[in-house]
């Protein structure tokens, strides 16, 4: 579903948009439109130009980099507090990696040929994107240790504390199946370190 955004600067509920400089908010703010985010919704596919560029507000895209045999392992995810297809500030028209909704709701998305139009007519928003660019980077660089030295109790921690400063409340509705496949494990190794945390008396989950 697509509606008009008509956003008021500092209130569109996703933190990069609401801390822009009142004039970059001008540039970009009006070319945005809502879209109420499907779960499981394909946001970019390696390889295939970036349509849009994507700004959560209380959804979470997960982006995960593709195996040869096909499996997927998340590399981070993008919430309310940044934007999916910064790849179009860097010179990339299209991502290296996959990406779709991982919990749904709504965000907001610029077509990609109208992102570089804004990106070009204001300066102070180009370095913002490029700014949360880097940031992004030394995210996904974090998972790929996080991944490799922690027990799978402690990532999955992590990803729940990850998801829950992103999205409104405290529950969050998700499937072992889909948690094993973004910490790449099997979905038993899932279960057992939910039921620790669950025993830890940290998560409650059914």
């Amino acid at each position: 579903m697509l509606t008009s955004a008509a956003l008021k600067p500092g209130f569109t509920g996703n933190l990069f948009l609401d801390n822009l400089a009142p004039e970059s908010a001008a540039v970009l703010l009006p070319r945005l439109v809502r879209i109420k985010a499907t779960s499981g919704l394909a946001i970019a596919d390696p390889g295939v130009p970036l349509k849009y560029v994507m700004f959560p507000i209380s959804s979470i895209i997960s982006a995960v980099t593709r195996m040869q045999d096909g499996t997927d392992v998340e590399v981070t995810i993008i919430g309310r507090e940044g934007l999916y297809g910064f790849q179009l500030a860097l010179g990339h028209d299209t991502s290296a990696t996959a990406a779709m909704v991982q919990i749904p709701d709504s965000m907001l998305r610029i077509a990609g040929a109208d992102f570089r139009t804004c990106l070009r007519a204001d300066p102070d928003l180009s370095q913002r994107v490029l700014n949360y660019a880097m940031v992004n980077l030394e995210t996904i660089a974090q998972f790929s240790g996080c991944n490799r030295l922690h027990p799978i109790n402690e990532r999955l921690a992590r990803w729940l504390l990850m998801a829950h400063d992103r999205v409104d409340g405290d529950e969050l509705l998700l499937t072992h199946e889909f948690l094993a496949t973004m910490l790449g494990v099997r979905r038993p190794a899932v279960s057992l370190a939910a039921a620790a945390l669950d025993q830890a008396g940290v998560i409650q989950y059914r």
